[in-house]
């Protein structure tokens, strides 16, 4: 096991990629999420429709930007729409969920 510091950001997050694709140790994050006051990190799931319905009601995002990968996708080899249909059609009912709780 190494223990990273500062993952999270740009450069340490890329390093732990990096470093996940290329060695069989485990890596331990250790980052205070710190920012200037506009970086916010929320540990949640998008695929439970519920937590997304709220967290969209009550954070109102002006857009939202799906970087999420999907677990297990490196699995999938050559069946990539396999697994973005899946993502798209999970993103549309939570996007539903929300606009309903919404109203």
């Amino acid at each position: 096991m190494i223990l990273i510091t500062g993952g999270a950001k740009f450069i340490g997050s890329n390093f732990v990629h990096q470093w996940l694709a290329a060695q069989n140790e485990p890596v331990v994050n250790l980052d205070s999420l710190r920012g200037d006051g506009r970086y916010f990190f929320d540990r949640d799931d998008i695929d439970d429709a519920v937590l997304a319905a709220q967290f969209l009601r009550a954070r109102r995002p002006c857009a939202v930007l799906n970087m999420s990968g999907e677990q297990g996708s490196h699995e999938v080899g050559m069946r990539p729409a396999v697994v973005a249909a899946g993502r798209r059609q999970r993103l549309n009912s939570n996007r539903d969920a929300a606009t309903e709780a919404a109203t």
